[in-house]
């Protein structure tokens, strides 16, 4: 059965190569796109007719997949009427990452659109406060998940062609994906962040703006000055700790959510407790302090519950980076090259950190620099995982 799938999904890709190559060669590019489809349409279609078995519910997605087909297409046949084979094959192929800069560019315009639109329309500024503040952390969830573009078809999940028959360590497969979808993310933040700066000036504009019977145009435009006074004081010093720790955090995100979207299918049990367990405790913190303060238990409880997790996690934590390190080199999923670029991004962390800010708390840095070191890790160990599922 193994055999069988690798020997058809080889096919495709040679037949999807050998009719992209194909139609770039055609005279007219859109004429022959369009007898091919209309061929195609003409085989299938007996079959469909002879096996259907598609509900009601399933025609407006098959509407909806079929336009955006249809679209791609003239796209494609558009693109090859202009352009060489050799440029646009690659740049269909890996669009993905680069529409993730655009998203975020659209966003940023959108922040500056709304700021300039609540100068004269006072109910928008609300709305432009909100989507201003909430945009990037959203944009960092929304556009950092599923880096190694792992597919779902019915209610299984696997890795691309691509993915599958690269002649190359998933090491370096993982660490150019989340570096890639991670420059990409950091692209689009610092346009968010460039515009939430710019737009923020017209509130001067503003005028009066009452919030609760207070005017509150004057607070904003005063927190916006102090704002800039203290990035202003900042020395070379200072920005060193947010000048590492915005790519460390994107580099995070980007890769926990990658390795959860590769080890989901093989794992579901394990990933859906990891993935609530942290939710669950926190929700107990939370009751068990409320608690407390309506004096239904001792006050030490919770430092003790909470100093208790934060060890026994980070000897969790500490196992399972062993355990990534042996399993991957045992498993040729990991390099050595990788593993040192791995562990030089919670050192440049935990540098940055002690370098700016007093040795307090060595811990709990030393604890968040195992996180990142095991995600890190994670990474290779997951997309391997699937390849060779």
């Amino acid at each position: 059965m193994a055999t069988t799938a690798l020997v058809l999904a080889l096919a495709a890709a040679v037949l999807h190569a050998v009719w992209n190559l194909l139609l770039a060669r055609a005279r007219d590019v859109e004429a022959a796109t369009a007898i091919t489809f209309a061929i195609a349409v003409g085989l299938y279609a007996p079959i469909a007719i002879a096996r259907w078995d598609v509900t009601r519910e399933a025609v407006p997605y098959m509407a909806v997949s079929a336009a955006f087909e249809l679209a791609y297409l003239i796209l494609l046949a558009v693109a090859y009427a202009r352009a060489e084979l050799s440029v646009v094959y690659p740049v269909a192929r890996g669009l993905a990452p680069v529409l993730v800069l655009v998203v975020g560019i659209a966003v940023a315009a959108l922040i500056f659109v709304l700021f300039a639109v609540s100068i004269i329309a006072a109910p928008v500024r609300q709305a432009a406060i909100a989507v201003m503040l909430f945009c990037a952390p959203v944009m960092l969830i929304a556009l950092g998940g599923n880096a190694f573009g792992i597919r779902r078809k019915q209610g299984r999940a696997y890795a691309s062609l691509f993915e599958l028959t690269q002649p190359c360590h998933s090491a370096q497969l993982a660490g150019l994906k989340i570096l890639v979808r991670s420059c990409c993310v950091m692209a689009a933040l610092a346009a968010i962040g460039l515009s939430a700066w710019a737009s923020t000036s017209l509130m001067s504009a503003w005028g009066s703006w009452v919030v609760d019977g207070k005017d509150a145009a004057p607070g904003l435009v005063d927190a916006r000055h102090k704002l800039a006074v203290a990035l202003g004081n900042l020395t070379g010093h200072s920005i060193v700790l947010p000048a590492v720790l915005l790519p460390v955090v994107v580099l995070f995100t980007v890769g926990l959510r990658a390795a959860g979207a590769a080890l989901r299918p093989r794992y579901p049990r394990t990933m859906l407790f990891v993935q609530w367990a942290p939710v669950a405790w926190s929700l107990a913190i939370v009751l068990l302090t409320l608690a407390i303060r309506k004096e239904f238990g001792p006050v030490p409880v919770v430092g003790e519950i909470v100093k208790v997790t934060f060890w026994l996690s980070g000897a969790a934590m500490a196992l399972l980076t062993i355990y990534l390190l042996w399993s991957g080199f045992a498993r040729r999923a990991l390099t050595t090259r990788y593993s040192v670029g791995a562990f030089l991004v919670p050192v440049a962390f935990g540098t940055a950190w002690f370098a700016v800010i007093p040795a307090d708390y060595v811990a709990e840095r030393l604890w968040l620099a195992l996180l990142v070191l095991m995600v890190g890790l994670l990474g290779p160990w997951s997309l391997d995982r699937i390849r060779h599922a």
